[in-house]
């Protein structure tokens, strides 16, 4: 994303572009997936968080899985599609819990 944001910024340092609004289009095309799929499992580990730390405790794979991703060794995305078919129900609890938490959000803000 940092070389996404610097080449829309010589972008327009050089006057090719009026604003910095490429940076967003750039960075949903580029990363888009690995934003949306590491959203998507933050999701269901904020819904289940006792849960999640026992995965991580006592789930060699998943443990091993997660550190991957952090060493940049896999993607976010490339996590899910481990679990085959099962992540299909995986995104559709995950983008309930998305949803769920900005309608929640969304009250939230009305009563200020």
């Amino acid at each position: 994303s940092g070389r996404l944001a610097a080449a829309e910024a010589q972008r327009y340092l050089a006057g090719d572009v009026a604003d910095l609004s490429g940076y967003q289009r750039a960075l949903d095309a580029e990363m888009g997936e690995e934003i949306l799929t590491s959203r998507r499992l933050m999701a269901v580990f904020q819904r289940l968080p006792a849960f999640s730390v026992l995965m991580l405790k006592y789930n060699g794979l998943f443990w091993r899985y997660l550190t991957e991703i952090i060493r940049g060794e896999i993607t976010y995305p490339d996590l899910p599609k481990k679990l085959g078919p099962v992540r299909h129900l995986l995104y559709r609890w995950a983008d309930h819990e998305i949803a769920r938490h900005e309608r929640d959000f969304g009250r939230q803000r009305s009563r200020r």
